[in-house]
C-alpha cells in the first residue's frame, strides 16, 4: 500500500480554491505551506474513508464498496449535527463537507 500512497494526491490549487471559498474577507490569504497541509490532511481523510467503506462492504459480505457503505460511514469521520458547520470551529471543513455530501441525495 505504501506504493499506492505516493499516486494518491491533491492539487495544492484545488485545495487553495477550496479553501479560500471559505475566506469571508478578499483580503484573506492562504500560503503554500498551509495549502500543502490541508492537501495532506485531505489525503489522510479520503483514505480513512475509503478504509472504513472497505470494511463495512466487507461485515456485509460485499465483494464491492458501494455508495451506500460510504454513506453508513460518515458519522464515523466527523461530528455531525442537524446545525450548520460553525465556521469558528476546528472541525468546520470536515463538518461542511460531510453535510454537503449527506443532504446531497435529499
Amino acid at each position: 500500500m505504501a506504493d499506492k500512497d505516493e499516486d494518491i494526491f491533491f492539487k495544492k490549487e484545488t485545495v487553495h480554491k477550496l479553501l479560500s471559498s471559505f475566506f469571508k474577507e478578499e483580503k484573506t490569504k492562504l500560503s503554500s505551506e498551509a495549502a500543502l497541509l490541508m492537501a495532506e490532511m485531505l489525503k489522510v481523510f479520503v483514505q480513512e474513508a475509503a478504509i472504513r467503506s472497505q470494511k463495512q462492504a466487507e461485515s456485509e459480505e460485499c465483494d464491492q464498496v458501494d455508495i451506500e457503505h460510504f454513506e453508513k460511514i460518515l458519522p464515523q469521520l466527523g461530528h455531525r449535527t442537524n446545525k450548520q458547520p460553525n465556521p469558528s470551529s476546528s472541525t468546520y471543513f470536515t463538518d461542511f463537507w460531510i453535510s454537503k455530501v449527506t443532504t446531497r441525495g435529499s
